[in-house]
């Protein structure tokens, strides 16, 4: 390659320096197109290249142009903080962390390069260190903008959801005019289920120019969560006024519709208009599909889904699993079982194919395959809570005992009788003030989508950031419990006791209201490691049915052949939490008395700390 002059290498980098400054990309490239041919030793013009790149979105590029520009001159920190940049936009997290640590050494003072670090390892799957290292820079006293709201969605991620407000109330007391801090103040809030004031911080947010679609879903979820729900369904209709074809707007417009109303049409009506003018929109499909599943038409769920199976191209998988899903719960395994080989043919490494082909080969006796696609799941994750699931179902239908290290109900499922919270003179004077609380939080006539309860309603908020003192006292209540059922599973350390840490965290907890004939169909949940439920007031079980109402175990979720029904039961009464595994199929005896039925259901993982107390058990 020919040397180029010096003189004409500057008149390259000046232009096309302000053609990348003034927004023209292409013009910068095709200015830089000759130099670089050449390959001068300028970190300079690499840099500049990968810059252009970077923010044209080719990220591959911009690695390869700054690597050399870092080769060229490693003492740049603004050059390790680009690459560092476009290898976290490339997907290359490890390398990314480098990048960005070297740029820290070089300029400890890089706010941008310690967010980017942050990014990089949560990225990497290691979201607390990158909140850690947000944390330690916060430390130090650092109240740079962009640190606070880096800090703050760490802290969500991480379901520090206390500390994310207060980092975001810091954020807004050092600036006030940010209506980006304001946003944030206000979606944390919203997480906090402090609904009246996420819809105050939104609103400051609103009235200093952010009037965006995601601000305009974090109002709508406060009004919900405040009852105001004709105003959320007007927010969700602003936000599809700015984005039409928005996935999460869309479902949760018809999920509030259909809780509020229960009816189809109405919930179904925005979702109809898009289609007529998108009809292989293949996310509005899918919402239409699903709102026909939980109202009960199964047939016309699968009937929307089979017509866009044979008219959308290329072929979606997303399509093939939603409808295999819907035949196996039809009890249509054939049909199931052909549309699971269909999607997947399309994605045979994807964690939920795998998981609808389990269910398909299930529903048609096929256990030993069922086993092998669990066996691949759990390689990849012991944990995975929908793979024990199938895998137990697999090994009870092929009569091998293995099973019963997976079911052993009489170490695996206790219930625990709850002590009287403090400033309550006894026990059912308790529950009759958590009784009306969690009255006041059943707004809808229907439940939220994917839930497994027919004939009732489910609280939308997580309990467990309830600063209602009733709500409170609750979770105080079952802190005993949960800990004596954690010391009491260290004894089976091999099986359900390994993952056992010492202390432990909410996942997420909602309250169940059933009406008569209600009843939750079997189902696991596969977020957690122990789940639970907790009854606040029930129905009187008649003589001739006395296990009306009862928690039963072991009846799998999903058609099999043959059948298998439930092998354990366990009477609830008032008062009572009753502690299980995650991957434990669990259901409800419906139960018909004209009386209600309420409980509080919450999911526990496990978390490192100090080890917990014991307590003796309530049956």
């Amino acid at each position: 390659m020919s040397a180029i002059d010096p003189n004409t290498l500057e008149r390259a980098y000046a232009e096309a320096a302000h053609a990348y400054q003034s927004g023209n990309l292409q013009a910068a490239l095709a200015r830089l197109g000759p130099v670089l041919a050449a390959d001068p030793p300028d970190a300079r013009i690499h840099a500049l290249a990968g810059f252009v790149r970077l923010r044209s979105g080719d990220p591959g590029g911009a690695v390869t142009a700054l690597l050399r520009a870092h080769g060229l001159d490693a003492r740049q920190p603004v050059f390790a903080l680009a690459l560092g940049d476009a290898l976290l936009a490339n997907g290359q997290f490890l390398d990314a962390e480098a990048a960005y640590r070297k740029a820290i050494a070089l300029d400890r003072n890089s706010v941008p390069a310690v967010v980017g670090l942050a990014a990089a390892l949560s990225q990497a799957g290691r979201p607390v260190e990158g909140r850690e290292v947000l944390e330690k820079r916060l430390a130090t006293g650092d109240r740079d903008h962009r640190l606070l709201v880096a800090l703050s969605e760490a802290q969500t991620q991480t379901r520090q959801a206390r500390a994310a407000v207060e980092t975001c109330l810091l954020a807004v007391r050092h600036y006030p005019d940010s209506a980006v801090a304001y946003h944030n103040l206000g979606a944390a809030l919203g997480d906090m289920r402090q609904y009246a004031e996420a819809e105050s911080a939104i609103r400051k947010a609103i009235s200093l120019g952010v009037n965006g679609p995601a601000t305009r879903v974090v109002l709508a979820r406060a009004l919900e969560g405040l009852g105001r729900i004709e105003e959320a369904i007007a927010a969700y209709r602003e936000v599809l006024r700015q984005t039409p074809l928005s996935v999460d707007p869309n479902r949760e417009l018809a999920q509030l519709i259909w809780m509020r109303t229960g009816d189809v049409s109405a919930a179904s009506e925005h979702l109809l208009q898009q289609l007529v003018r998108h009809p292989d929109e293949i996310n509005l499909i899918r919402i239409l599909a699903k709102l026909k599943r939980i109202s009960g038409d199964a047939d016309g769920a699968r009937a929307v889904l089979d017509a866009a199976i044979d008219r959308v191209s290329p072929p979606n998988e997303h399509l093939f699993m939603d409808a295999a899903e819907i035949a196996t719960a039809q009890g249509d395994a054939p049909g199931a079982l052909k549309l699971a080989r269909r999607g997947y043919a399309l994605v045979p490494n994807l964690d939920r194919m795998l998981v609808i082909l389990a269910d398909a080969l299930l529903g048609v006796g096929e256990a030993e395959e069922a086993l092998g696609n669990c066996r691949r799941l759990l390689e990849a994750d012991p944990n995975d809570q929908n793979a024990l699931a199938r895998q137990a179902t697999a090994l009870r239908l092929m009569g091998d005992p293995a099973y019963r290290k997976l079911y052993d109900y009489d170490r695996y499922v206790r219930a625990y009788d709850i002590e009287t919270p403090t400033g309550w003179p006894d026990l059912p004077s308790y529950l009759a003030d958590l009784t009306r609380t969690l009255v006041e939080l059943h707004g809808f006539s229907t439940a939220p989508f994917d839930q497994s309860l027919r004939g009732g309603s489910q609280t939308s908020q997580n309990l467990s950031m309830s600063l209602d003192p009733v709500i409170q006292a609750f979770f105080k209540a079952i802190d005993g419990p949960i800990r004596a059922h954690m010391e009491h599973l260290r004894s089976v350390p091999d099986g359900l006791g390994r993952r056992y840490l010492g202390d432990y965290e909410l996942a997420g907890s909602w309250s169940v209201f059933l009406r008569p004939n209600g009843y939750h169909v079997d189902h696991i949940h596969h977020e957690g490691w122990l789940s639970s439920a907790f009854y606040v007031e029930l129905p009187s079980a008649p003589d001739d049915a006395p296990r009306e109402g009862w928690i039963k175990f072991g009846e799998p979720g999903i058609p099999t052949e043959p059948h298998l029904g439930a092998e354990h039961y366990v009477q609830p009464k008032p008062g009572r939490l009753v502690l299980f595994p995650s991957y434990m199929w669990h259901g409800t005896v419906p139960f018909s008395r004209d009386e209600r039925r309420i409980t509080i259901a919450f999911d526990v993982q496990p978390k490192a700390g100090r080890p917990p107390r014991g307590l003796t058990t309530g049956a």
